[in-house]
């Protein structure tokens, strides 16, 4: 026993409290061995308690439940222990973004190596398990462009044949960018450039650079929506190109930005288009983990990262299906999230499509078929559920946002009017800008705070600045 001892305390020296947690769980699975066979061991917990400073509450919890060790999102408990997902938020436990963010960069990288060649048949549509994930947090808060990095590398490493697209972009040079790889054109047809498996992932860090800072770009919004559908077939007709002609389209994005730039980068008036609901937005203001060094557990894991996607792009392919109970439970999760939709926001209207996609991909990371289970529905529900109000939050702050701008230029109209303005005049003045509820919601909001006042003179109601 004396030499096992000693493999444990030589073992605890290379450990300290900002090691990454799977270092941490080796050490209390060998702790719960040691003390089944020779029992509790008072000087080595009080070690162990030393090394990590952590207090002897602490150290019974992590004892008991280990996966308490990877903190408060504990995200591991939905991933299978050989899926390639728990692997890799086991590659990067060292680095200090949140397990949340890791977990669907992961799945969102995983995702783009199915591409089209894995599906659910929707009767009307086919489902792909592509996903448009942007990450938010206050600026050099969470590590959010350092994390996306890491799975862009990955995916770089493991397949060639998906256009990564990262630059500020339009319309046109998003065509450009999908039909570049293999593009074929075709001597008869006039100049048309047709490519077949329009594979691509918009890589976004700075999402307001992506999507163009100046002004919203309606068309931009519009396209980017019709493609996470992934058309069989879409057409874009360029002035120096000629057509480009996309065919099996599959496109994902992985964004991030900040709670101040958010608005600018989507504005509420994309929420009725169908933007919002596509895409799924995960939100921290602070860091769950920190760590002044960050550390790899085990630097075998990027091979073995990049030699499974490798593999899961060459051979898992076909479509999946729900089996008898699997339906039950669909069917019954489908009523209720139909029955409680009026009290949610527009983000969860495609959570049941959000759903599908996530349990296609935890399939494919546990390599386990094409038959998708009630526990794969459970634990893909849980991941949805669990970015929920972070959704819902996004939306309030791009709401806010967008309305404070509102006010904005409702005051500099009525201090260029010379500081005071009939309501119709305002109105004229700001027809195109704002319809009519929007105005009113901004007068009663600047009124509230005491910023202007309604008055009635002879010609009828008009407002006063009276601060600014």
């Amino acid at each position: 026993m004396s030499e096992k001892v000693t493999e444990f305390l030589n073992l605890l020296e290379r450990v300290d409290p900002e090691s990454p947690p799977i270092v941490k769980v080796e050490i209390f699975n060998f702790i719960r061995s040691f003390f089944s066979e020779s029992g509790e061991d008072v000087s080595l917990i009080e070690k162990v308690c030393a090394k990590l400073s952590i207090t002897r509450g602490t150290f019974d919890l992590w004892l008991e439940s280990p996966e308490l060790i990877y903190g408060i999102e504990n995200l591991h408990r939905y991933l299978k222990p050989n899926s390639w997902l728990r692997h890799y938020l086991d590659y990067t436990s060292g680095h200090e973004a949140p397990e949340e963010f890791h977990l669907w960069v992961g799945m969102t990288i995983l995702g783009s190596i199915l591409r089209r060649k894995v599906w659910f048949d929707n009767v009307y549509y086919r489902l792909f398990p592509n996903l448009y994930t942007v990450l938010i947090s206050p600026p050099a808060v969470c590590k959010k462009s350092t994390c996306i990095d890491i799975g862009i590398r990955l995916l770089r490493a493991a397949v060639s044949d998906i256009a990564i697209v990262s630059e500020k972009i339009t319309p046109e040079a998003i065509f450009v960018a999908l039909a570049k790889p293999k593009a074929e054109k075709k001597p008869d047809s006039d100049g048309t450039i047709i490519r077949t498996n329009a594979h691509g992932l918009f890589n976004a860090p700075e999402l307001t650079v992506f999507l163009g800072r100046e002004s919203y770009n309606e068309g931009l919004i519009i396209l980017l929506t019709r493609l996470y559908d992934c058309p069989d077939v879409i057409e874009y007709s360029t002035r120096v190109k000629g057509t480009l002609h996309l065919k099996d389209v599959f496109v994902s994005l992985l964004g991030a930005t900040t709670p101040s730039e958010i608005a600018k980068a989507i504005p509420e008036s994309a929420t009725g288009g169908g933007f919002i609901s596509r895409v799924t937005f995960i939100s921290r203001d602070v860091p769950t983990r920190m760590f002044a060094f960050p550390s790899m557990s085990d630097p075998t894991l990027r091979e073995l990262l990049v030699a499974r996607l490798t593999e899961i792009s060459a051979h898992f392919a076909g479509g999946f299906v729900l089996g008898s109970e699997a339906q039950e439970w669909y069917k019954k999760f489908y009523k209720e999230h139909k029955e409680n939709l009026s009290k949610k926001s527009a983000a969860a209207e495609r959570q049941p499509d959000l759903l599908l996609k996530v349990a296609m991909i935890l399939c494919a990371s546990e390599d386990i078929g094409l038959d998708i289970t009630v526990d794969v529905l459970k634990r893909a529900q849980k991941i949805v559920l669990s970015v929920e109000k972070g959704v819902e939050g996004t939306l309030k702050m791009i709401s806010a946002s967008e309305r404070g701008r509102s006010t904005e230029l409702v005051i500099a109209v009525i201090k260029k009017n010379g500081g005071t303005i009939k309501h119709s005049t305002l109105q004229k003045k700001v027809y195109g800008k704002l319809n009519r509820n929007d105005l009113l919601l901004c007068l009663d909001t600047l009124r509230d705070a005491e910023i202007i006042e309604k008055c009635k003179g002879e010609g009828g109601s008009y407002y006063k600045l009276v601060k600014e």
